[in-house]
């Protein structure tokens, strides 16, 4: 254990009734408890201290030893800060320690709806996840570096909701950046998500509000993928570069892609498959192999797709792909030139032909006219 000297390495400032107060601790060793009536102003960025992985099952974990917690109540006005720390797999420091499988990743908390913020950790090297949070709401991930882990970046997961993940790197993970697996009410916000195996952003089976948004999201197989999951946002984020899909949603309904920019994606910029009553709208859909594609789901029948104001153009081989008997309306879309889309497809609504110089529109029953005739200056993140 270290000594007295070397504890208190992480400053927090914090508003109290009496102005400033520093509140430090390091190893989960916690030279001040937890003040009340806290609110964060702000972490002092020292380099991060070596810790071992951090487990916290239930709200009374948070007072623990080992936990990690630096300063604050649980409550909203003052959370549980845990700050600062480097959650280092392949740190030898602790190889005679044994933590269990669960703590083969770097950060585990269980069944807690106590205020928690994860900030300014670097979560590295581990077996599992980087973080991983399970039935746990109030939880904000922010300003971690994320990186190297064998499974997910971060996973959330079995009712894990009204948390945020927010200004975070993470990178370099083996399955996926972050997970949402039957969560809702979560937003994952303005992080730089790279070259993760899979998916960058994947949600499965979570439905409800869910918003991705404003995120950097580019070189994974996967830029942002939603399986069986209703009812989120996908807007705001540059998401390029990925080796497969920059979207996809399979048998995913009533969700919102928008104000995306989805750029030079390897194969599909967005792919609804199986997915009915979808809205894609203000995208810019550029340099992709497909702008977008609907495709039918073992024949069953799709309905309600809207693609609107998109900026579709550049894009090798269609703008517009669309299954045999599957209607969309694609209305009041650029399709890079004033003349419309190209493919000699005729419009399901007006029958006009696709005979522009655009990008070409494929199959399907697709309403496409009227178009626009310069691109939509609004379209786009950001």
């Amino acid at each position: 254990m270290r000594t007295q000297s070397t504890l208190v390495v992480v400053l927090v400032a914090v508003i109290t009734t009496t102005g400033f107060v520093p509140v430090g601790s390091a190893m989960g060793m916690h030279d001040a408890e937890p003040s009340t009536g806290e609110t964060v102003q702000a972490v002092e960025e020292e380099p991060c201290v070596p810790h071992p992985p951090i487990h916290i099952e239930g709200n009374e974990d948070f007072l623990s030893p080992g936990s990690g917690v630096i300063a604050g109540a649980g409550t909203e006005q003052a959370p549980y800060i845990i700050a600062g720390w480097c959650i280092d797999g392949d740190d030898e420091t602790w190889d005679d320690v044994d933590f269990g499988a669960d703590q083969q990743s770097g950060i585990v908390i269980e069944n807690t709806d106590a205020h928690v913020l994860i900030v300014s950790n670097t979560i590295t090297n581990h077996d599992y996840h980087g973080v991983r949070l399970k039935g746990v709401e109030n939880a904000e991930l922010r300003n971690n570096t994320i990186t190297n882990n064998g499974d997910d970046g971060v996973y959330l997961f079995e009712s894990s909701d009204n948390n945020v993940v927010e200004n975070n790197t993470i990178t370099n993970n083996y399955d996926h950046g972050v997970f949402l697996s039957g969560s809702s009410d979560n937003v994952v916000r303005d992080n730089t998500i790279t070259d993760n195996r899979y998916d960058g952003v994947d949600l499965k089976g979570s439905s409800d509000n869910n918003v991705v948004e404003n995120n950097t999201i580019t070189d994974n197989r996967l830029g942002v993928f939603l399986v069986g999951s209703s009812d989120n946002v996908v807007r705001d984020n540059t998401i390029t570069d990925n080796d497969y899909d920059g979207v996809e949603l399979f048998r995913s309904g009533d969700n919102v892609v928008r104000d995306n920019a989805i750029t030079d994606n390897d194969r599909y910029g967005v792919d609804l498959f199986g997915s009915s009553d979808n809205v894609v709208e203000a995208n810019v859909l550029q340099g992709n192999t497909v702008g977008i594609t609907v495709t039918a789901f073992f024949g069953a029948a799709l309905t309600g797709t809207i693609v609107h104001d998109n900026n579709i153009h550049d894009n090798d081989d269609f703008g517009l792909e669309v299954s045999a008997g599957v209607t969309v309306h694609a209305e009041n879309n650029w399709w890079g030139a004033a003349n419309g889309p190209s493919g000699g497809t005729t419009d399901a609504c007006t029958s006009t032909t696709a005979d522009g110089n655009g990008d070409a529109i494929s199959g399907g029953d697709v309403c496409f006219d009227p178009w626009r005739t310069s691109p939509n200056p609004d379209a786009g993140a950001g």
